[in-house]
C-alpha cells in the first residue's frame, strides 16, 4: 500500500534537524538526509537547493510487506 500526500509547508533542514535530531546519513546524488526508525523502517528527507524541505518518503517494512509514504512539500 503506497499513499502521496501534498501539502504547504517552508521548513529548512535545520529546522528539521532541531524537530528530528541528527539524520542516520546523508544521501548520494541527491540532496537529502536518512533516518531510521527503531522498528526498522527509514525516513527518507530531500531538500531543494536553498535547503528547504522538499520531500519526505518513509518506509515501513515491519510487517515483511514494504508501505511506503510519500509527502510532497509545496512552497506556496
Amino acid at each position: 500500500m503506497n499513499k502521496e500526500i501534498s501539502c504547504v509547508l517552508k521548513i529548512s533542514q535545520k529546522e528539521l534537524y532541531e524537530i528530528l535530531g541528527e539524520p542516520s546519513g546523508s544521501l548520494f546524488g541527491s540532496y537529502g538526509d536518512v533516518y531510521l526508525m527503531e522498528n526498522g523502517g527509514r525516513i527518507t528527507v530531500y531538500y531543494d537547493n536553498d535547503s528547504l524541505l522538499k520531500e519526505i518518503v518513509i518506509k515501513n517494512d515491519l510487517i515483511k510487506t514494504e508501505v511506503e509514504i510519500k509527502i510532497t512539500i509545496k512552497k506556496e
